[in-house]
């Protein structure tokens, strides 16, 4: 029953029972029973084994390797050049399914009708395989039948016990792990590279000296090293620019460091309501030092606290818990004001009451056994080293004081000192005292 069918085919060659059965066509070889059974004007078709290819009716230059390889006992093969190896191959192959290539056993095609599909023992995949001759195309997966990248890889269910990617070279030679270029571009063949001996990624240079290093394209404001963006579309996240600058907030650093928005510092995990923290805000052209409102503070709640400490034995020449410095190197005309080492403004704004309003507090306390040679609560030092005249200087002045409000201020003083006790000491105590009597 050979070919028995077969009255026009030529160039046909056929072994086994009912092998090549209804083939009209010419150029198919069958071996094995059934094989190529249902074949009537399919072409250039090779079949090797048990009802191989058995439902293949028109298809053209397909092979099939193995027993009921290509063999869907319910619907019939129109498609051609497919190549299936393996027990049971693809015997879900049907219609005008073409280009597929299956190695293994029982393995089937994620599409049954589809074309261009790889399959080898479910675990390497491709789609898009159309090419031939020299022409490359298609996606390959592992572990994902229904690659999206050129190279699409999916870890096990577990990635405790496997990896979802491991890429290993021989140990005992020291190059470098990945290397990933574009192609044909010399200038950019270090793009990624990672660097197996020291544990080290480098992006734009071939020897990366830390765990991560990242070598810009230029060393201009126009190009990058680094950007990190959020998922909603805001690309000024953290921006890292070829010439140093960096910003936050900003595409566009004019400084080493540009912050748009506001700093905070404080000691709690989170700036909630009532907490203490100290934030950065720039309010036009100034810059605002602001604690958060509505939270009442204990020993610094004032915006700048600063808070200078010393222990042990040996001695100090200097300690001072804020330092403010203002210095004028050049030869022009400074207006009112324009010039001041330290400026402190207390202000009400509400219809609240303050029940204290000091624009300098000093409070100086001494609580070891040790001598303390001068204390001040306040001390001004003016001296004049240059050729210039300064019209007048005041080691402390008090400006005019008014009440232009409607409210009433009951007590009014340019200069107040409190009450003083004599307790033990060697002179008298003075409220006041001017060692220059003129």
């Amino acid at each position: 029953r050979s070919m028995q069918n077969n009255i026009s085919g030529n160039n046909n060659t056929s072994f086994g029972y009912s092998a090549l059965f209804n083939s009209t066509s010419n150029n198919n070889s069958a071996f094995g029973y059934n094989s190529l059974f249902s074949n009537t004007s399919g072409t250039n078709n090779a079949a090797f084994g048990l009802n191989s290819l058995a439902n293949n009716t028109t298809g053209t230059k397909n092979a099939a390797f193995g027993r009921d390889a290509g063999n869907n006992s319910t619907t019939a093969l129109t498609g051609s050049n497919n190549s299936l190896f393996g027990y049971e191959a693809a015997t879900n192959i049907e219609g005008a399914a073409s280009g597929n290539l299956v190695l293994g056993n029982s393995v089937n095609l994620p599409s049954a009708s589809g074309s261009n599909q790889v399959v080898i023992k479910n675990i390497i995949f491709a789609t898009g395989a159309s090419g031939t001759g020299t022409t490359i195309a298609g996606s390959v997966g592992i572990g994902v039948n229904a690659p999206t990248g050129r190279l699409n890889i999916r870890g096990s269910d577990d990635l405790s016990t496997s990896s979802a990617l491991l890429v290993q070279n021989n140990a005992t030679i020291p190059a470098n792990l990945l290397d990933i270029r574009n192609n044909g571009n010399t200038n950019i063949g270090t793009g990624f590279n990672w660097d197996n001996v020291n544990g080290r990624l480098g992006i734009g240079t071939a020897s990366p000296a830390a765990r991560f290093h990242t070598v810009g394209s230029g060393n201009t404001s126009d190009t990058w090293t680094a950007q990190f963006h959020n998922s909603t579309g805001n690309n000024n996240a953290l921006m890292i620019r070829d010439d140093g600058n960096v910003g936050i907030g900003t595409n566009a650093p004019a400084q080493k460091l540009q912050v748009l928005g506001e700093i905070g510092a404080g000691q709690n995990t989170s700036f909630a309501a009532n907490t203490q923290y100290y934030a950065i805000r720039n309010s036009a052209a100034n810059i605002d030092f602001t604690n958060n409102s509505g939270a009442t503070h204990n020993n610094g709640a004032g915006v700048m606290y600063g808070y200078a400490r010393y222990f042990g034995d040996y001695g100090f020449q200097s300690t001072r818990a804020l330092s403010m410095t203002a210095e004028s190197r050049n030869n022009g005309t400074f207006s009112s004001n324009a010039l001041t080492g330290g400026y402190f403004l207390a202000k009400t704004s509400s219809v609240g009451t303050a029940s204290n309003l000091t624009g300098v507090d000093a409070q100086i306390e001494t609580l070891g056994a040790g001598t303390v040679t001068n204390v001040n609560g306040v001390v001004t030092g003016l001296s004049t080293s240059g050729t210039g005249n300064v019209t007048n200087a005041y080691g402390f002045r008090v400006l005019n004081l008014s009440n232009s409000s409607t409210g009433a201020i009951t007590n009014t003083y340019g200069l107040y000192i409190g009450d003083i006790t004599a307790g033990t000491q060697t002179n008298t105590p003075f409220s006041f005292y001017a060692s220059d009597a003129n």
